[in-house]
């Protein structure tokens, strides 16, 4: 059964990021109260990621045998659904104007970046494409023991142990640090996210436990949502403190709840959710590309206002760029990366 509704929810987040990111980066004013939730949502959109990453890796993959053939088939698929789109950003980023030097270069091709040194990326945001991928290495400690009750408690260590570094990083590591730049890398740290992660591997593995009940899971996602915008209106530090930790939960109980459900959308609203949750990672990645080339054609023959510009013309270049990136690069790479497993 595919989850319909966190691919809603994925392409949702993708959608929320490119909005904030135009906003802040082109002045836009929205009215009240979109302006206060677009200005905060930012952060904890990216952190949905984790989760969603968590949710679906273990929903698909946790009942395998865990075995060398396992693990290299895993890591190659979940390379070649990086990879490719992270090749085109990086590419995008040179014309662009970033200066790349031969060996940053070489660590965001492989995707390895995030081992080495996670300040090292090259594209915007394709620091959390990095922290996935040391996630995806990590993802098989999740399934060292066969006894589902021995899986579940082993996994529950996993996420206790990683949130509580991550409490400790949001009360202590990261506020003490008065520079903004060791601020924000310390706040990317694979190790700081890494329990979003874990989180969504853990509510996978318990979807079941307390109810399954679509009614109720649509009562769920109701007053999670509604207490994940109540906590938006009133939110301190995205990166730090408590507000940080319980925008999470609120997102970690979001996606618990859409996992619930089974209710189909009509036709009409499916339709666009289901295209922004395929095309949520080229939204994500490309964006900042599409944003940088229509202000360019803005200052060259436009000479209008940037907020205008974002709005109607970023945004739906962003769109269009990324159904044509899903359609003609991510699926060719995911079909020849099935092709290639099967022949092998």
């Amino acid at each position: 059964m595919r989850l319909v509704w966190i691919d809603y929810l994925r392409g949702i987040l993708a959608f929320f990021v490119m909005v904030y990111h135009y906003t802040e980066w082109n002045s836009i004013y929205w009215p009240m109260p979109f302006n206060q939730i677009i200005s905060k949502i930012g952060v904890p959109a990216v952190s949905g990621f984790y989760i969603i990453s968590g949710y679906s890796i273990a929903y698909v993959y946790f009942n395998k045998n865990i075995n060398i053939k396992f693990i290299s088939i895993f890591l190659f698929r979940r390379f070649m659904r990086l990879a490719p789109l992270l090749w085109v950003a990086i590419l995008f980023s040179f014309f662009m104007g970033y200066q790349i030097l031969p060996q940053k270069l070489l660590l965001n091709i492989s995707l390895l970046f995030a081992f080495i040194d996670h300040d090292q990326y090259i594209a915007t945001g394709s620091w959390s494409i990095g922290n996935e991928v040391v996630f995806y290495f990590l993802f098989p400690l999740f399934m060292l023991f066969k006894s589902p009750l021995k899986s579940k408690v082993w996994c529950l260590v996993i996420f206790a142990i990683s949130f509580i570094f991550a409490v400790w990083a949001a009360l202590d590591w990261i506020p003490e640090s008065s520079n903004k730049l060791v601020l924000w890398s310390r706040y990317i740290h694979p190790a700081n996210q890494f329990w979003l992660f874990a989180a969504g591997v853990i509510i996978c593995l318990f979807r079941n436990c307390i109810f399954t009940n679509t009614k109720l899971g649509i009562i769920a996602v109701f007053f999670s949502l509604i207490f994940l915008i109540i906590q938006l209106f009133d939110f301190g530090d995205p990166f730090s403190g408590v507000d940080r930790i319980s925008s999470c939960l609120l997102l970690v109980g979001v996606v618990w709840a859409l996992g619930l459900l089974s209710y189909s959308l009509p036709a009409f609203a499916a339709r666009p959710l289901h295209c922004l949750g395929a095309w949520s990672y080229s939204i994500y990645l490309l964006h900042p590309a599409a944003n940088y080339f229509t202000n360019y054609i803005n200052m060259k023959f436009l000479h209008t206002n940037p907020a205008f510009v974002a709005l109607f013309l970023a945004m739906p270049s962003t769109i269009v760029i990324s159904a044509l990136t899903f359609n003609f690069i991510e699926k060719p790479a995911i079909m020849f990366s099935k092709k290639l497993i099967l022949k092998s």
